[in-house]
């Protein structure tokens, strides 16, 4: 299989595996030639879906060397008898199991991942094949110092058989048909922003409820923060205003009035001390 990056020689470090990736699992790798470590995701395919996933990385689905708050994928290489996805590694752990293993994120730190995750959907907008990346906890990697990226599926999830984020089913765009991945990823913003506030690793647990939240959405005048959030976790946002508005916001239905982007960025929940 050719390699879909030039002169990257690289060494895997093998057993044990540092976590579950979305096609397989991730172990830790080296660049022999810089000494930087790298991720290596064995691709768990059979040989059918594994030349048709490979296949469509000609499209050059790799991320630039200059594109902020993103795992950098590095391309997909074979060794031995397996196959890998090889991206930079990422000195953190994902926000699901940050939130389970240590509970609500404190304020601070929140405007800091949110910051990073703004800047990288702003970049991913910006370019066309990204349009179907949508915010998931699970691959959402934040290192010690607070900094977030974004780990995009570089595979077509139809191929690779990977089930759409149960959090997605409950975006109005579906049940009204309107809006493009851009104004999605801010509704999910929003759901991952009280994710962390409320240090609950799952709102929306299953397809069925978010599918049932995603129907009852359509009739909703403005924001569904009540709708979608329970109860406890609303409480919580209140205690902190600013933080409620921009969630609050995220979550408007109709998407001709959910903030994009560029309003986010500059909204005063991030700018605050």
């Amino acid at each position: 299989m050719e390699q879909t990056t030039n002169n990257l020689d690289w060494t895997l470090n093998g057993e044990p595996k540092i976590r579950d990736g979305r096609y397989g699992p991730v172990f830790l790798a080296m660049d022999t030639k810089t000494g930087q470590l790298l991720s290596a995701e064995r691709l768990e395919f059979d040989r059918a879906t594994l030349e048709a996933a490979v296949s469509q990385l000609a499209q050059k689905f790799v991320v630039d060397s200059d594109a902020h708050n993103l795992v950098r994928y590095l391309g997909c290489h074979t060794k031995g008898e397996h196959t890998y996805l090889v991206a930079e590694h990422v000195n953190g752990s994902s926000l699901t199991e940050m939130l389970r293993n240590s509970g609500p994120i404190p304020v601070h730190l929140v405007r800091s991942i949110v910051r990073s995750l703004l800047t990288g959907l702003d970049w991913l907008h910006a370019h066309g094949s990204y349009t179907k990346v949508l915010l998931d906890p699970d691959y959402i990697f934040v290192d010690q110092k607070g900094a977030a990226k974004i780990d995009i599926p570089v595979l077509d999830p139809v191929v690779a058989g990977c089930l759409p984020l149960p959090a997605s089913l409950a975006l109005p765009e579906l049940g009204l048909g309107q809006g493009g991945p851009q104004k999605a990823n801010v509704w999910l913003l929003g759901v991952v922003v009280a994710h962390m506030l409320s240090g609950e690793a799952k709102l929306a647990v299953d397809y069925t409820s978010a599918a049932s939240l995603g129907a009852g959405l359509i009739s909703c005048p403005g924001s569904a923060v009540g709708m979608v959030l329970p109860e406890h976790v609303v409480k919580l946002l209140l205690e902190e205003p600013l933080a409620f508005d921009f969630v609050r916001k995220c979550l408007t239905v109709k998407v001709a009035g959910r903030p994009g982007i560029s309003k986010l960025q500059t909204h005063a929940f991030l700018s605050a001390s």
